[in-house]
């Protein structure tokens, strides 16, 4: 890896563009470890500076992932999520070709807290929290309140039974629709680890409640998804109709 010192381009860029072409080649697979930051200084006899600005490019450029520990790797594609179609997690990594790897860490009845138990109209639910991997890359840690009826539902039923297929397909619920709400958070402490990020690193948060066909609540659950492994998208209709009439706020404004 050549970086030319009398180029008017940064070296943190040539050397982020050095690394950006071996994976595009393929140089560089999904995975693979890059070298360390002491191997790049001994190898490039650059700064340590040069070297951290490079890979926080790689990073923005969504090309690589960092893991505590472990070192910095290269990053597999990213996750998009089409907010228009109602699917389960798991059906949505399937759907783009990725094979999830999957942990049960917590199932079993529980009094969910006020919140929860205020939006399922229930005093009891199933707590069920799975985490997924894409190969060695964490994606998401999913924590998700069931409707009670869940409870006749074996936990190694639900070790290997996605959860929407748990509401439908074993326990015969009929999901009509949910309702989103989607943010920006700091990862909070569980969640950072599990996630190999640092603690309050940004992460989405997609609160998903389910509901039946007779407006009852099958499932809350929160999301907590890697920032730099997902994209979010959304088919609108539209334009919506333009108001006949709007309130003057005192000033004349073009």
């Amino acid at each position: 890896m050549d970086l030319d010192r009398t180029s008017p381009q940064p070296l943190y860029v040539q050397l982020a563009d050095a690394i950006e072409s071996d994976i595009r080649h393929g140089l560089r697979r999904t995975g693979d470890r890059l070298p360390t930051e002491e191997q790049l200084l001994a190898d490039l006899h650059v700064s340590r500076v040069t070297v951290r600005q490079a890979m926080k490019v790689l990073e923005v450029r969504g090309l690589i992932t960092r893991h505590r520990a472990k070192g910095t790797f290269v990053a597999g594609p990213r996750v998009m999520q089409d907010l228009s179609v109602l699917r389960g997690f798991y059906d949505t990594l399937v759907t783009q070709g990725v094979e999830p790897e999957t942990q049960l860490l917590q199932y079993g009845p529980v009094t969910p807290p006020a919140a929860v138990r205020k939006i399922l109209g229930q005093d009891d639910a199933v707590l069920l929290v799975r985490q997924y991997w894409a190969g060695s890359s964490p994606l998401a840690v999913v924590t998700g309140f069931l409707h009670p009826a869940a409870k006749a539902v074996p936990k190694a039923v639900a070790e290997i039974v996605p959860t929407y297929h748990i509401l439908q397909m074993v326990l015969g619920l009929k999901i009509d629709h949910a309702e989103l709400a989607i943010r920006a958070v700091p990862a909070p402490l569980a969640e950072a680890r599990r996630l190999d990020i640092k603690l309050h690193a940004p992460v989405l948060l997609v609160e998903r409640t389910t509901f039946g066909p007779a407006g009852e609540a099958l499932e809350h659950a929160l999301l907590h998804l890697r920032a730099d492994a997902h994209e979010l998208a959304l088919t609108i209709a539209g334009p919506a109709p333009v108001a006949q009439a709007m309130r003057p706020t005192g000033g004349s404004r073009g």
